[in-house]
């Protein structure tokens, strides 16, 4: 007898899990790719792929088995990257102004959606949910303002921030409304949802910090268990979610937010995290929301036109309004006030998490669902557009208020030991600006009797270290030299970096050599910012952040460069106190570094001493120095090295300001000379 090859009797839609990777893949792949061609966001041409091969249009795929597990994991994936990348430290800073513009950004469209629902014939739950719909927005058109230099102006900054007030009240309320649509909600029952949220959410805060602290202190010394600590936290979290009765996309906002301290903004890991969710979970989510869009009901039915034309109309409406009044109370002209218009426009994320809640729980029809989805396209292509044209308007009005912060931020990173390469390449990502690059440097003795095994020799540790830390991002440089400092500092001018990282072996002899020869030679030979570190931990896990300022610091020339350096160390600390040594010293020397800083002024060395000996493992000391000969360098600046230095767990960061190249002048000829030349 022959085997026979059983052909099932209807190939679509795929149901084999291989055949279903092997045809989204491609479609991932190339049509983000053609859309952006056409200026157009990616998102909408994957959620265009959905409508066309959904269940509703060739019938390729459908919304269950494979594609309905990743497509769940990639919607709790794009909460929990919202929660991760949200910038807390601007937050805080100018939290008044970003909740009063997320205040009326969620109130106006949530008070609009829920009458529009309701004139539609909604139920309440419905009605209420559909508000929260329109109030969510999504930063799509973020990397628009980043692009044009923006995204430091106060509105961009107040529109970012007021995207985390709105989000997380969408968010509440479509928790409240998930529970209330299983069952009876009165208002003690919404009383009641209400505190659990607040239970959890405290108990995902308080512990989830503590406990990434734990892990990346002590277990986090590769970067695969990193990431799947990340993922199972993340993953676990949202399964506690369901469990406590709340909706998981709240629990996956509320991961994101415990790690984000963790997963700094330029590092690796966060890199990792991205790369799985845009290649892999959040593409299936995109995909499946436009399989729930039925094209034929676009075409035979007036209602959902008029619908998305309702939607529409309340979405830009209150933002506008939203935005209009904010910038009157805030200050903002046209232009800026249009800016933050333009980035609470789009309805991504947050919305279509909502919209396939809805769905699912049968408050949201497919006519309204595809009403929804008609508003997310106009949104998504309307945002970028206007922040692109009143952007530029910002942006040609923006005069440059630091000369120090012109031109690139490279970095460069002397490794001769693998075992610090880790954390002194993760000061120079803190160091530097966004896709700047990083420079890792090892230098070879030239008096070796055997110079190309010692070439060959280093070359290896040093993309070992960086195989391991940086994930492809450092460019690796060998120099062979006699003297190592001299190499450095050519190194640093050959490369254009503004900064070199040094790390120090831990080493103590004599005061005066405690940082050892060679940085003593960088430090007289380089003109770049130098910052010389000892770090025990990742630079994410220290809880307080003790900056010293001794006097005249701020005198030097180039301080200001020095001063956003401070800014991004102190990102990550819960607790930030600066210390100025002296009536002299300026403690508000470093600028505005968020809403949690203790300032404080000792009266001479022996406090700061003191105070220094009682530091703790937790604590990260900032030592704000100078090199010998300037106006605020001290004898005492030689010495607090050592002293940070007599505990093995301290931890310490000293900056050096850079030196300025001081331009020639042309001396004025003297009479003398002037009549000879004539």
């Amino acid at each position: 007898m022959h085997a026979s090859l059983a052909v099932p009797a209807a190939l679509f839609p795929l149901s084999d899990p291989l055949l279903i990777l092997a045809a989204v893949l491609p479609v991932v792949f190339v049509v983000p790719l053609v859309f952006e061609r056409l200026k157009i966001p990616g998102v909408v041409g994957l959620i265009l792929a959905g409508v066309a091969l959904g269940p509703h249009g060739l019938g390729i795929f459908g919304r269950d088995g494979l594609i309905g597990a990743l497509s769940e994991a990639g919607l709790l994936y794009v909460m929990f990257i919202a929660g991760a990348e949200l910038d807390l430290v601007m937050f805080g800073r100018y939290r008044r102004q970003s909740a009063i513009f997320g205040a009326m950004s969620f109130a106006l469209p949530v008070v609009c959606g829920t009458s529009a629902g309701l004139a539609t014939g909604r139920p309440w739950l419905a009605a209420i949910l559909l508000g929260a719909v329109i109030a969510s927005h999504t930063l799509i058109a973020y990397p628009v303002a980043s692009r044009l230099g923006i995204a430091r102006r106060l509105p961009v900054t107040v529109a970012v921030g007021g995207t985390i007030v709105s989000d997380t009240l969408a968010l509440t309320i479509l928790a409240i409304v998930s529970v209330g649509a299983l069952g009876h909600l009165d208002a003690g029952g919404a009383v009641q949802i209400g505190l659990r949220i607040l239970a959890f959410a405290a108990a995902v805060l308080t512990i989830g910090p503590r406990l990434g602290r734990f892990f990346f202190r002590n277990l986090g010394a590769r970067s695969e268990a990193e990431f799947l600590f990340v993922l199972a936290f993340f993953f676990g979290v949202s399964a506690l979610a369901r469990l406590a009765g709340i909706e998981p996309i709240l629990g996956a906002f509320l991961a994101g937010l415990a790690l984000n301290r963790f997963l700094p903004e330029h590092g690796p890991l966060l890199g990792r995290v991205r790369l799985v969710g845009s290649t892999l979970f959040i593409p299936f989510f995109l995909l499946a929301t436009g399989m729930l869009v039925e094209p034929r009901i676009l075409v035979g039915h007036a209602t959902v036109w008029a619908l998305a034309g309702m939607l529409i109309a309340t979405a830009l409406i209150t933002k506008f309004l939203a935005s209009w009044a904010c910038g009157k109370l805030l200050g903002f002209d046209r232009a800026e006030q249009l800016v933050t218009f333009g980035l609470s426009i789009p309805q991504a994320a947050a919305t279509l998490a909502a919209t396939t809640v809805g769905y699912q729980l049968g408050l949201f029809h497919s006519l309204l669902v595809n009403a929804i989805v008609i508003l997310i396209l106009v949104t998504c292509l309307a945002g970028p557009l206007v922040v692109d044209r009143a952007g530029r308007v910002v942006a040609r009005r923006q005069m440059p208020t630091d000369p120090d912060r012109g031109g690139a931020d490279r970095v460069l990173v002397p490794i001769s030991n693998p075992q610090t390469a880790s954390s002194l390449l993760d000061l120079a990502r803190s160091l530097r600006r966004q896709d700047d690059p990083i420079f890792g440097l090892t230098v070879v003795p030239g008096s070796s009797s055997r110079p190309a095994a010692a070439v060959a020799s280093a070359e290896d540790v040093l993309w070992r270290a960086i195989e391991r830390t940086a994930d492809g991002e450092v460019q690796a440089i060998t120099r062979v030299a006699h003297n190592v400092a001299t190499a450095v500092a050519m190194a640093a001018i050959e490369t254009r970096c503004q900064a070199i990282v040094l790390g120090w072996n831990g080493q103590r002899s004599l005061a005066r050599w405690v940082f050892g020869s060679v940085i003593d030679q960088v430090l007289e030979q380089a003109r770049a910012l130098v910052a010389v570190a000892r770090l025990t931990a990742p630079l994410s896990t220290f809880e307080r952040l003790l900056i010293v300022v001794p006097p005249l610091v701020d005198r030097h020339a180039s301080f200001a460069a020095v001063r956003p350096k401070v800014q991004t160390l102190s990102r990550n600390a819960s607790v930030v106190a600066v210390f100025g040594v002296g009536r002299e010293a300026n403690v508000d020397a470093v600028g505005d570094l968020g809403a949690t800083v203790e300032r404080h002024v000792l009266p001479d060395w022996k406090a700061l001493s003191w105070l220094l000996a009682t530091a703790e493992p937790r604590d990260l000391v900032l030592l704000l120095s100078a090199r010998p000969g300037g106006p605020a360098w001290t004898p005492v600046l030689e010495r607090l090295p050592g002293l940070l230095a007599s505990h093995e767990l301290r931890s310490f960061v000293v900056l050096y300001p850079p030196e300025r190249e001081v331009p020639l002048e042309p001396v004025p000829a003297s009479p003398r000379e002037t009549s000879l030349t004539t």
